[in-house]
């Protein structure tokens, strides 16, 4: 949450400093041909360091937000639901403790 905040926060910073209204702004967020374009003349953003620093920080920023909500997803917390219950023995269906065999107060306290 706070890498987004930072992220949107200089963003904007950057967008003010290479825009002359918020018009010009909004036409930026709504139209974003600008991105394929791949340049900065077109873009909202002053010049070619802060266009480049801003794209690469773009794609860090979707891998990270990617990456935290795969580790933060549902999926991950039903994963740990699924345990196994068995000592030494290779793992079998009857061996794990599936959802399907769970009570509702089990996944309650779990999630």
């Amino acid at each position: 949450m706070v890498h987004f905040i930072v992220f949107v926060g200089l963003q904007a910073i950057f967008w003010v400093y290479g825009t002359d209204s918020l018009d010009e702004m909004l036409v930026y967020v709504t139209d974003l041909s600008w991105i394929e374009a791949g340049t900065a003349a077109e873009s909202p953003y002053a010049n070619e360091t802060i266009y480049g620093i801003s794209m690469v920080w773009g794609i860090v920023f979707i891998v990270d937000f990617i990456r935290n909500r795969r580790e933060n997803s549902l999926f991950k917390r039903a994963k740990g639901i699924a345990q196994w219950k068995g000592g030494d023995e290779s793992p079998s269906d009857e061996g794990w403790l599936l959802p399907s065999k769970l009570s509702e107060k089990h996944i309650e306290q779990t999630f």
